[in-house]
This record gives C-alpha cells, sequence and structure tokens, in this order.
C-alpha cells in the first residue's frame, strides 16, 4: 500500500507454521463389546518381556500393549466399517425379496441374524462416537 492513501503498516509475521504433536493413546470403550478381547489382551500380555525395575516393567509392556492394540484396532475396526456396509446391504436384499415374492423358510431366519448382528455392529458404533464426543 501507498503511504500516502494509508497510515497502516502491515507486519507479517512468520511463527515456522502450526507443528502437530504426538496423538494420545485412547482406550476405546468399544473394544470391550468385542468377542475375545479380555482373552486377547491377557494372552498378550504374558509375552512381553522386560527387564528392570517393576514400574519399568509395567510401562515397557504398556507401551508394547498399546503398539499391539493400535494394530488390532485399525485391522478390526476397518473391517467392521466394510461389515457395516455389507450388511445393510444384505439386509436391503432380503426386504426386496420380501415384497416382490414370498420368502422361503430360511429367509426370516436370516433377516433376523443379519438385523441383529448389524445391531451389534451399530451399538460399537454409537459406543465410538459417543466417546469422541466425550458425552459419557
Amino acid at each position: 500500500m501507498d503511504r500516502v492513501c494509508s497510515d497502516h503498516f502491515p507486519i507479517v509475521l512468520d511463527c515456522g507454521g502450526i507443528q502437530e504433536g504426538k496423538r494420545y493413546f485412547k482406550f476405546e470403550n468399544m473394544w470391550l463389546k468385542v468377542e475375545g478381547f479380555v482373552d486377547k489382551v491377557r494372552s498378550r500380555r504374558i509375552l512381553y518381556y522386560v527387564e528392570g525395575s517393576p514400574s519399568f516393567i509395567l510401562a515397557g509392556k504398556l507401551k508394547a500393549l498399546k503398539e499391539d492394540l493400535k494394530r488390532w484396532s485399525a485391522e478390526v475396526f476397518r473391517l467392521i466399517d466394510n461389515q457395516k456396509r455389507s450388511l445393510m446391504e444384505h439386509l436391503k436384499a432380503l426386504e426386496e425379496r420380501e415384497v416382490s415374492a414370498p420368502l422361503s423358510k430360511e429367509d426370516p431366519r436370516r433377516k433376523l441374524a443379519t438385523t441383529s448382528e448389524l445391531e451389534k455392529v451399530s451399538l460399537m458404533e454409537e459406543i465410538s462416537w459417543r466417546q469422541k464426543s466425550r458425552a459419557l
């Protein structure tokens, strides 16, 4: 800007950009709804070997467990997203078949099993979103 027209003195402030910090590990409550989760944690805990003082051993085992849980969560819950999508498609197909033609003896059982499984998956998703919103 020309100083003739304005008394404004612009300043450029460079703070070096935003540095994203390390994300903290958070225990997900929905993990408790997965069948076999507690047994998995118990069995993994035994496999870790750390030497040192009791507090160092505890810290080392927790660190190893954290890495295992992160990996496990990424695998399992990526599959759950896909599973929810496929369950919804399967339920939709069953409902469309129900409208167009009479159902076989197996179809009501399949529909009930699909609905039940979809409710479990939806419950885990709801627990996750509730925890993320901090509305516990």
